[in-house]
């Protein structure tokens, strides 16, 4: 009997060393588990850590030779457009430009005088001779017109 109760004493004392330690389930690395793929932080594998922190990386750097792909295209189709639009705009202007000149063309064609601007006549030598005795007579030839400037002012 001595030996069963101390053998039951020791079975207690061993159950109660094991139920004071925490539950090996805690105590592993990469608890709770990583979200997925993101490589757990393992302490026992770095060979596998290593290749699961590359494999991270070149994905982060796909995703973001995507990201840079999409916007790079939706910068080249707003030039595009942008483009597209200035060439409208030109086009439209010139058709304005030919119209006018066109309209212009038309109210300035032979034997039409555009409005407002009499024809331009040449005077004969005896119409010129006879305005310029007209105006020796009145005097306004006779005195010249000189226009007086004052001098720029001095900046103080």
């Amino acid at each position: 009997m001595p030996l069963t109760r101390r053998a039951a004493m020791a079975l207690l004392l061993g159950m109660a060393a094991l139920a004071g330690r925490p539950q090996p389930l805690l105590a592993q690395a990469g608890y709770p588990p990583p979200a997925p793929g993101m490589a757990p932080p393992s302490f026992g594998e770095p060979t596998r850590q290593h290749f699961e922190i590359l494999r991270q990386q070149e994905n982060d750097r796909r995703s973001f030779d995507t990201f840079q792909r999409g916007q790079q295209r939706e910068t080249d189709r707003n030039l595009e457009i942008l483009r597209r639009q200035q060439r409208d705009q030109q086009r439209i202007r010139d058709a304005d430009r030919a119209q006018g000149r066109a309209a212009d063309e038309a109210r300035t064609a032979p034997g039409r005088q555009v409005q407002g601007r009499p024809a331009r006549r040449t005077l004969s030598e005896a119409e010129r001779e006879r305005i310029n005795r007209a105006a020796r007579r009145s005097g306004s030839l006779g005195t010249p017109s000189i226009m007086i400037e004052d001098p720029p002012r001095r900046r103080r």
